[in-house]
């Protein structure tokens, strides 16, 4: 497991995906994001607030981001054949002149294998979105992280009240909670009791003491007779949960409830050894924050810092790696402070360091601000970092070849070949396994004359240009 290779307490000021991709594999506990909804307007801090000057562009249009999209695509074709054909199909379902859904998605899923590279296999990972793409993003994350590795989807009821006259109001966000591996942290939340859950759970009152207690099961469910449990208390020969020997202990320290003499005799669960109600996936205690909050900083779509606290609180344990690729205002990194974590925030405005500095005036000189993409530490790799480079043929166009990278390349011929009436007209005719896959590739682009993956070129000459840059590169093909 390699070590984080950024200072405690930093801010990255710039692009987070190159941020993303020079930090460590396996060296994160808890990657929060909170990123763009795509709700398709531009989001600016409050005038005059905290945060003035900050702001970010929820806006994902084809004309913007042509190239960004299609280097990105290359990227998770090779890290994930099947997420890949799934986003395309998504562009093809969508039918969006600007394919603003399609681009969003993209745009979230290179960064989310990312995310996923980061983290130790005992790590934890929460998306914050809302009815705007969540069910986009749920199959995604499942894509990425697999559907086994789903843990739960919190339901945040972040306000009471609101008024729509063609619907209901919208008061909730949902979180999704994925885990690396099959072995996760977690320690379960608690809230106090209500008056009224009290009342109704822990109704019985004991007389010598005074003390609330609930009324619970003592009888084995398996009711096993030959089992060292199986014994007659108070009239009534069962298979109890206890032995005889603590079960009469417990009738000594007045811990036995029993209605009726003829009743199972039961256990007395103190109300006042309990730790609380335990947090389920519906999160209704946590209010979003007011205009006269004095957490509020003006930022457009500032946390509360307690949603936060609960989510660090309930996945990692004190001295963990918190980790927020769009800490924004950084609520998450003043929350993973407060709770005694590591924290890192990336952000492409800088009024995030600003901004974490007044959040934080006690530890300030210890917060660092870089727009330097750091140095791994690691072995440099990245997850579906090695991929073929590959050549195909096309019967009906003999002086042009295919010249593509992909993980897979069987699958890749074989949409191929499902995208014209002749199955065998293209045909692999040369691919190399390589570290080197993306440079390679952009190499032989330029080299030739190219019209996105077609290279019109003698095959020679191709794979002469491909073998002839790996010849000369520090890395070795595989």
């Amino acid at each position: 497991m390699a070590e984080f290779n950024v200072p405690n307490r930093t801010i990255l000021h710039g692009d987070n995906l190159k941020f993303l991709r020079g930090i460590n594999s396996n060296s994160v506990d808890l990657v929060y994001l909170d990123p763009p909804f795509n709700k398709k307007r531009r989001f600016i801090a409050t005038f005059g607030s905290e945060a003035e000057g900050a702001s970010f562009e929820d806006i994902f249009l084809s004309t913007d981001m042509k190239d960004e999209i299609v280097d990105n695509l290359k990227r998770i074709s090779v890290a994930n054949e099947t997420l890949c054909d799934w986003l395309v199909s998504v562009k093809h379902l969508c039918k969006d002149r600007q394919d603003q859904n399609y681009n969003y998605l993209v745009w979230m899923a290179v960064r989310l294998l990312e995310c996923r590279r980061v983290l130790k296999d005992s790590g934890s990972l929460f998306l914050h979105c809302d009815d705007t793409m969540s069910h986009w993003l749920k199959i995604t994350l499942d894509f990425i992280f697999g559907k086994n590795r789903f843990r739960n989807e919190i339901t945040w009821n972040r306000t009471w009240g609101g008024y729509a006259s063609r619907r209901f109001p919208r008061n909730t966000d949902t979180l999704f909670w994925y885990t690396k591996g099959a072995k996760f942290k977690f320690h379960p939340c608690y809230t106090p009791y209500t008056d009224e859950f009290e009342e109704t759970n822990y109704r019985y009152i004991d007389e010598a003491t005074g003390r609330r207690y609930a009324s619970g099961n003592l009888r084995d469910p398996h009711q096993n007779p030959k089992s060292r449990c199986h014994y007659t208390f108070r009239g009534h020969t069962l298979t109890w949960r206890l032995t005889e020997e603590n079960m009469k202990k417990l009738e000594a320290e007045g811990g036995i409830h029993q209605g009726r003499p003829t009743s199972v005799p039961r256990r007395k669960v103190w109300m006042d050894e309990a730790k609380g109600v335990q947090v389920s996936n519906i999160w209704t205690d946590i209010k979003c924050l007011s205009s006269h909050d004095k957490e509020r900083t003006g930022y457009p779509t500032q946390k509360p810092k307690k949603l936060l606290t609960r989510i660090i609180e309930a996945t990692t344990d004190r001295k963990d790696v918190v980790l927020d690729p769009f800490c924004g205002c950084a609520t998450a990194c003043e929350a993973a402070d407060n709770c005694g974590r590591n924290w890192v925030g990336i952000d492409a405005c800088k009024e995030a360091h600003e901004l974490i500095l007044k959040r934080l005036p006690n530890v300030w000189r210890d917060i660092y601000y870089s727009t330097k993409v750091p140095k791994r530490t690691d072995d440099g790799r990245f997850e579906g970092d090695c991929g073929y480079v590959y050549v195909i043929s096309f019967k009906y166009e003999p002086d042009r070849f295919k010249v593509g990278i992909a993980k897979n390349v069987q699958q890749r011929l074989a949409n191929y070949l499902t995208s014209v009436p002749d199955r065998k007209a293209h045909k692999v005719v040369f691919k190399k396994e390589t570290p080197h896959f993306r440079e390679i590739e952009k190499h032989v682009h330029d080299l030739f004359d190219a019209d996105h993956e077609w290279v019109k070129a003698p095959l020679e000459r191709i794979v002469g240009a491909i073998k002839g840059y790996q010849s000369n590169s520090s890395g070795s093909a595989r």
